[in-house]
């Protein structure tokens, strides 16, 4: 989930990829995919590459609840394309006003990365080192970018590492996180 501004607390987008290894009709693609808000369907938007194995879908506009949290769940089932290929997939969409770490995970594009995704746009102008940690990882780099802190180590290592991230972390209006917690 990924908040559209430095100032924007109330909506998110969602964007991902669905890739093919031969050509797959758009149209039949798009039947794969459902999303939910709570009970509530979501419309997707769909963009295809020309040799349709590459599709792209964005969930414009999810608002965050007044009061409580809520559940964006998104069922991939691929029966249309004749693939036994089944899959869902829960996302927290946390309610205005909380603010924590919604998740961590590794990403291996081009560089390798770690992805911290918060509830809110995190303060751009506060140092993140000795606040988020990675245990036997040193010399980290951090990118702010929104919600979201991309950290790059200075050297790739394989293995199990767990993410710290203090409770001292705040976010653009100034908020800390509020409790320590880890990731793995």
């Amino acid at each position: 989930l990924r908040s559209y501004t430095s100032g924007d607390y109330s909506f998110y987008s969602l964007a991902g990829t669905i890739s093919t290894a031969d050509f797959a009709d758009a149209s039949l693609i798009e039947k794969t995919l459902d999303a939910k808000l709570n009970a509530a369907n979501i419309n997707l938007k769909w963009t295809h590459n020309d040799g349709g194995t590459l599709h792209r879908f964005l969930i414009d506009s999810i608002e965050r609840p007044s009061s409580s949290n809520a559940k964006l769940t998104l069922v991939c089932n691929a029966k249309v394309l004749d693939l036994p290929y089944t899959s869902e997939k829960n996302l927290l969409v946390p309610a205005k006003g909380s603010f924590i770490a919604l998740n961590a995970k590794v990403v291996n594009d081009n560089d390798q990365y770690i992805l911290v995704n918060f509830s809110n746009p995190i303060e751009q102008n506060q140092t993140l080192e000795g606040l988020v940690s990675c245990d036997g990882l040193n010399e980290l780099k951090y990118i702010i970018n929104n919600n979201q802190v991309l950290i790059y180590p200075s050297e790739i290592k394989a293995g199990v590492y767990t993410l710290k991230i203090s409770e001292a972390v705040k976010d653009a209006k100034g908020q800390s996180v509020g409790k320590n917690s880890e990731h793995s």
